[in-house]
């Protein structure tokens, strides 16, 4: 288990990361949420930048409602996961850093498995691998990043945990083991 991350405690890296995450999240429920205000002007945008103009206009206009709504929901989510994470830290509340700990779990499956794909489509192209490399390289070092920070607030989790049972440990084998000075 880790102690700390990147030579910050993992308490106070906890709390920057789901600042940064609950940022992030918000920025782009607004984008998304915007883009869903304004889905006519976007639906617009878009077949005009498609070349493909086979594509009923009825079929972009749904596709984008659904993606938009379906990022909104996923930000959402990751943005009560980082809060979760913040009070979860600020409390010690193991039980409070599990939804941050699934979601980012989730996204790291996904991610694996893109990075997976693009390992294997670089692969199979062969001569034009130079223009998959910087994918490669940036996917897995982005992989790397999102393992070992959740490879740290798993740390974190464990080490809330155990303090808790060892609190919880103490106050219960230590109830009654004090002299009682009020009987005289």
């Amino acid at each position: 288990m880790l102690n700390d991350l990147c030579g910050i405690r993992l308490s106070t890296a906890a709390v920057i990361i789901g600042w940064i995450g609950g940022a992030i999240s918000l920025l782009w429920i607004v984008l998304f949420s915007v883009c869903l205000a304004n889905i006519d002007e976007v639906t617009k945008v878009v077949i005009d930048h498609l070349n493909d103009t086979s594509i009923p206009e009825e079929r972009i206009h749904s596709g984008i409602v659904i993606i938009s709504s379906l990022y909104v929901t996923i930000n959402a989510i990751n943005l009560i996961a980082s809060i979760l994470l913040i009070f979860g830290t600020i409390k010690e509340r193991h039980l409070l850093l599990l939804p941050w700990l699934i979601n980012s779990g989730v996204s790291l499956f996904f991610n694996g498995l893109y990075f997976i794909t693009i390992l294997v489509l670089g692969i199979s192209v062969g001569s034009a691998f130079s223009s998959v490399a910087v994918s490669i390289i940036s996917g897995g070092i982005s992989l790397a990043l999102q393992i070992f920070i959740w490879y740290g607030m798993y740390s974190l989790f464990k080490q809330i945990q155990c303090g808790r049972d060892q609190r919880q440990y103490l106050l219960h084998h230590n109830r009654g083991s004090y002299p009682s000075y009020t009987n005289f």
